[in-house]
């Protein structure tokens, strides 16, 4: 391979793949294929777990070993924190951007240790394929206050690094298409990819990429917790219960977390696991079956089925690949197999395929072509919309890869525009984090300090918070009110408009983009540099009393409603216009 920068001795490149539940690294030296780096007690991965104690910082497996010790001081999953402000450990408000750093430097250490005290002149950074800009920017905030330029980082989405593996492997021909499943500890993504040829051999089109934020491993583990609360109840073991959620109970808690993770991986290898409950001198020990434990993750896991097949749609691809911890269950081999009639494969470690495969998009990425410039994966014409018809979605941003020859981008982002700017982020009192963090990524929308939660009696929902509408040059009439959903995929998104709009008595048959002032009406919009915001919808009853704007956030999977009792749809859009930016 031909690199920008050829590696000498003391030249390598690191890749991190940093995971909810674990994180991962291979290092590229010259002349080798990438290795991984043995980061853990026991294995080549480590936990993603920091603790803070003191002015201490413990990371991996020293934090987890120190949890019994200091309890509260103990994040397990600081990737599933990253895009909150701060958070509480061992009596500190701490930030979840310097808990992801540590994890960073750790990794940057251990490679330095393993290669003679040199740095990395290259760091490449997964990430979940259907993180926004938002969280983006915290990694590379993360990346930096573990001590890398900007030059130094790579940003590389999780599917396409995984690909770009199998392609080195030999597995993949010349023409034929692919779906990657990265199903990990917190995110599961999938993105569809054709092959094409280079001046190199083969080459990547990128389809379209989907996901589901959070799902994975972490959640299975809350499933199995919830059946061994319903079995203390129907033991008559409420007394534990009460010891377990009581404050001194936080260190049994940690260690039941163990014990269930424990139990998960067993049930991939046997028919039943044993469970211990220990508080203080008693020892309850529990025995899950692995038909149990599929019952309890089979609706999470149907949900990523589903949002594979919708966005294969009736396209036939000849490779499946899975990776990610999570693809080591059987029911989900199971299930995976079975939507694509045996294309199913993987390779090595499934933890370990994608830090490997980032290694080998960035050395792709940053080939130069025979007349010269950086080398990057070919758009596919069908890039903008799903194989499948009728599915309103765009797609997410795949890397970005900064070097010391510029800036150089492939799968070209959707920059919703959202954000704080136009408002700041707005007060959130009695909002939980998540809400908080849905009203400031749309504060240009809202009136500051309005926002209340709603309940939703829609499972497809995360959080939906209710407001009054920002005042702008437009005023609205009649009685207005926006109401800010989070879903959890483009997919639940288009579910949720779908149902909505069908009960309002839309034809949804029908989708030619047409003056959305003159509803119903269904047309795209762009926004900020050619990349798409999504769908518009508005809606108005026939009796004219009511009238609705929907409009949906692809790259965040946010859905936003303007409804005016008694209102009126062109006023609605007008105000529309004035605080989402056009181009």
């Amino acid at each position: 391979m031909t690199e920008t920068q050829p590696l000498s001795p003391e030249r390598y490149w690191l890749a991190i793949d940093f995971g909810t539940s674990n994180t991962c690294a291979s290092v590229l030296r010259p002349g080798a294929s990438p290795t991984p780096l043995h980061l853990g007690y026991s294995s080549n991965s480590m936990p993603s777990a920091v603790l803070i104690s003191g002015d201490r910082v413990a990371v991996g497996d020293d934090a987890l070993r120190m949890a019994a010790m200091h309890p509260t001081g103990l994040e397990r999953t600081p990737k599933r924190r990253l895009g909150e402000p701060t958070i509480l450990l061992d009596g500190l408000e701490v930030r979840p951007v310097d808990l992801v750093a540590s994890v960073m430097r750790r990794v940057i250490t251990v490679a330095a240790q393993q290669s003679r005290g040199s740095a990395p002149s290259r760091v490449v950074i997964t990430h979940p394929a259907v993180w926004g800009h938002h969280l983006l920017d915290r990694l590379r905030e993360a990346a930096a206050l573990a001590g890398l330029s900007a030059e130094q980082v790579v940003l590389i989405a999780e599917p396409l690094a995984a690909a770009w593996r199998h392609i080195e492997n030999g597995t993949i021909a010349l023409g034929e298409d692919l779906a990657v499943v990265d199903f990990g500890g917190g995110t599961f993504d999938v993105a569809c990819l054709s092959t094409d040829t280079s001046p190199h051999g083969l080459d990547l089109r990128v389809g379209t990429i989907d996901g589901i934020d959070p799902l994975g491993g972490d959640d299975f583990d809350e499933q199995i917790e919830r059946w061994v609360r319903d079995q203390l109840v129907s033991e008559g073991r409420q007394d534990l219960l009460r010891e377990l959620d009581a404050p001194e109970g936080l260190a049994s808690r940690l260690t039941l977390r163990d014990e269930i993770t424990r139990a998960k991986h067993d049930l991939s290898h046997h028919s039943s696991a044993p469970l211990a409950v220990v508080l203080g001198a008693e020892r309850l020990i529990l025995t899950i079956s692995a038909a149990e434990f599929e019952q309890l993750i089979r609706p999470a896991v149907s949900r990523a089925v589903e949002v594979t097949r919708t966005l294969l749609g009736d396209h036939e691809v000849q490779h499946l690949f899975l990776t990610g911890g999570s693809s080591l269950i059987p029911l989900v081999q199971r299930e995976f197999q079975e939507l694509t009639k045996g294309r199913v494969g993987t390779l090595g470690d499934p933890k370990e395929v994608t830090s490997a495969g980032a290694l080998v998009a960035a050395q792709e990425l940053a080939r130069p072509l025979a007349e010269g410039g950086p080398h990057h994966p070919q758009e596919s014409p069908n890039r903008r919309r799903r194989w499948g018809p009728g599915v309103a979605a765009g797609v997410v941003a795949l890397g970005v890869l900064v070097g010391g020859g510029g800036v150089w981008a492939w799968a070209t982002s959707n920059d919703s525009g959202t954000g704080t700017a136009g408002g700041g982020a707005p007060g959130c009192p009695g909002l939980s984090s998540q809400e908080c963090d849905l009203v400031t990524a749309h504060s240009e929308l809202v009136e500051e300090g309005s926002c209340t939660a709603q309940t939703i009696e829609d499972p497809l929902i995360l959080h939906n918070v209710k407001c009054t509408p920002a005042i702008t040059t437009v005023t609205l009439t009649g009685s207005p009110v926006i109401f800010l959903s989070k879903v959890g995929s483009a997919t639940d998104s288009t579910h949720v408009i779908g149902d909505f709009l069908q009960g309002a008595g839309v034809d949804l048959s029908s989708q030619a983009a047409s003056d959305v002032r003159t509803p119903p009406a269904w047309n795209n919009w762009s926004v900020g540099g050619g990349s798409e915001l999504g769908t518009v919808y508005s809606v108005w009853d026939e009796q004219g009393a009511s009238a609705r704007l929907i409009w949906t956030y692809t790259e965040d999977h946010d859905i936003v409603q303007l409804a005016s009792a008694d209102g009126d749809v062109a006023n609605l859009y007008d105000w529309w216009t004035t605080t989402v930016p056009k181009p």
